[in-house]
């Protein structure tokens, strides 16, 4: 029942916006239908990777190989891009094979996805994911409308025997519904998203201990602009249910309660708010930004990969230029908290900052400085790869990073850069800090290039350091590289190489990496282009065997100007009649 309603929903929307202009839309289709009524352009590829290892085990197959296409087929003025990828499975571990095929024809303001497509309706509800299914996008003047059904995730088993690095999880399926309204300084946007868990798409036993969860979400989003003041509001009403497996509750319903079933209420249902404000004000070259977000404990959107919630956050930011666009500040502070329900032992409040300051000295000489300091909540792995251990005791980390860079012209074809890079990261489990987690680091490189676009030869050199200390030692690594690469063949065949030295040192433990990379990229003709890659990688130290590794990367692209598919579907007896006529 609640597809039929989905589906009648998109329905509505496409027949109520196909439905206009229809006389200039058959004397266009009419013309298009006499002279080239099919057109095509996109490209099309075939890639292929082999990889070889000696002194180490990799996770890596020896042989793999892509197929990958965005064709944009007009037909009759409809617009159908199709995207095409697949990849070879991985044998070794059983690993899927991966492939999309999605189409999205368009008319006008009109755009139909049908495949594997992507649609976003907002931070809190839809977004950063994928579906497999239908959806309509379109524009009625000042309105829009959009809508989609489908798959947003497969459902999975882990395999420990093959490390087939995928977690449990239900196959989902999900629908969403959006309008929007836009003129001027003005936008109104509404939308309504729901996800739920089918329960028989995996077995037991991996069932019994995995919840399956649904989630109905309504979203409102609005900006106005008043004189120099620019405001923007976001609000996400959510009704999250745990377990869908539970009986339900009788007496109690959530707002989507009014739509029958949509979202039954059970002992596992929770209703969480996300609301964020922010007024913008322009004052001359000066923009003064005032912000205010609060997550509450427990908000999850099922229609999202991750989401970071109990969290408030009050924070002031200003933009602003000085000496003729010359010195370029861009800054932002404000106070953040969590434990907003005040049932937790550890809480945080604290400072958060973000700085940019660029400086253009003279014509020649740049100076770029960053700085910021975050709060990473609630994080979550989406995918692990084979044999690395997960440590999901981790809630929390705090990252402090800044940086520098000064890029100096010194001619026409020289130029030299310095970059300098810290960063201070620890974690902490439910507030508090753990020791054992600290992570600090520092990269610097210097280096110098020597070319144009109008030379055939260019050339750079470079030297790198990085010091990185955690818990169970440090590790440096201090070593030159170089790179050259030069156009030939009448400037069809770009040749690259690059080689790079490096010493390490890990707690008094020395080994030696050397790494040489060769990139060709080849213009066979105004259509097709061909590139090969070859990498050697070979690393020693004197406690145990080197280690070497080979690798090949090809691809070939064929490249489609516009051209006509079918010139006319017009016989030729018929097109005499007519013009004797």
């Amino acid at each position: 029942m609640k597809n039929s309603n989905v589906l009648l929903v998109l329905s509505f929307l496409s027949y109520s916006a196909l439905g206009q202009d229809v006389s200039s839309t058959y004397q266009s289709v009419v013309e298009r239908w006499r002279h080239n009524p099919v057109m095509v352009a996109g490209d099309l590829g075939f890639s292929t990777s082999y990889f070889n290892s000696t002194g180490n085990e990799t996770v890596q197959s020896p042989f793999n190989y892509n197929v990958f296409g965005n064709i944009n087929l007009d037909i009759l003025g409809i617009q159908a891009p199709l995207g095409i990828f697949y990849s070879n499975k991985n044998t070794r571990y059983r690993l899927p094979a991966y492939h999309f095929v999605g189409i999205s024809p368009s008319y006008k303001h009109h755009t139909l996805h049908l495949g594997d497509r992507n649609m976003s309706f907002g931070p809190y509800t839809f977004n950063g994911l994928g579906y497999t299914g239908i959806g309509l996008e379109s524009s009625l003047g000042k309105f829009k409308v959009k809508g989609m059904y489908g798959r947003i995730r497969k459902a999975t088993v882990q395999d420990a025997i093959t490390h087939n690095v995928l977690d449990n999880s239900y196959r989902r399926m999900a629908w969403g519904v959006g309008v929007s309204y836009q003129n001027k300084g003005t936008i109104i946007d509404m939308h309504i998203f729901h996800a739920a868990d089918d329960t028989s798409s995996i077995e037991r036993p991996f069932s019994d201990t995995l919840k399956p969860i649904s989630g109905t979400i309504l979203g409102l989003k609005g900006e106005q602009k008043l004189g120099i003041i620019k405001v923007r509001a976001e609000y996400a009403y959510n009704v999250l249910n745990k377990d869908i497996r539970l009986e339900s509750l009788k007496g109690r319903h959530s707002l989507f309660g009014l739509f029958g079933k949509l979202q039954p209420y059970n002992a596992a249902t929770g209703i969480y708010h996300a609301i964020k404000c922010e007024a913008d004000m322009q004052l001359g070259k000066n923009v003064v930004t005032l912000g205010y977000e609060r997550i509450d404990p427990g908000f999850q959107s099922p229609g999202t990969l991750f989401f970071n919630n109990d969290r408030e956050t009050y924070s002031l930011g200003i933009q602003s230029s000085w000496w003729k666009n010359k010195l370029n500040i861009n800054l932002r502070g404000g106070l953040q908290q969590n434990n907003l329900a005040h049932d937790r032992i550890n809480t945080y409040h604290r400072w958060v900052t973000a700085a940019n300051i660029g400086w253009r000295v003279t014509n020649k000489t740049n100076v770029n400085a960053t700085f910021s300091n975050f709060l990473s909540d609630q994080k979550s792995y989406l995918a692990t790869r084979p044999f690395i251990d997960v440590d999901t005791l981790i809630l929390t980390q705090n990252n402090t990073n800044y940086s520098g860079s000064i890029n100096h012209q010194l001619s026409e074809s020289g130029r030299l850069s310095l970059f300098v890079n810290h960063n201070t990261a620890y974690a902490l489990t439910d507030g508090v800090k753990n020791p054992q987690s600290k992570l600090k680091n520092w990269m610097a490189n210097l280096g110098y290039i020597w070319g144009s676009n109008t030379q055939k030869t260019t050339w750079g050199a470079s030297m790198n350091y990085s010091w990185l200390e955690y818990s169970i030692g440090t590790t440096v690594m201090l070593g030159p590289s170089v790179n050259i690469s030069r156009k030939v063949w009448k400037d069809k065949w770009n040749i690259s190489l690059n080689s790079s030295y490096f010493r390490s040192m890990m707690n008094e433990d020395a080994s030696n990496i050397i790494r040489i990379f060769l990139n060709n990229e080849v213009k066979l003709s105004k259509s097709i282009r061909m590139d090969a890659q070859v990498m050697f990688l070979n690393s020693s130290r004197a406690a145990t065997t080197a280690s070497n590794e080979f690798m090949i990367n090809t691809s070939i692209i064929y490249k489609m100007d516009s051209k006509p598919l079918i010139k006319t579907f017009k016989t030729k007896n018929k097109t005499r009649h007519e013009d004797n006529k």
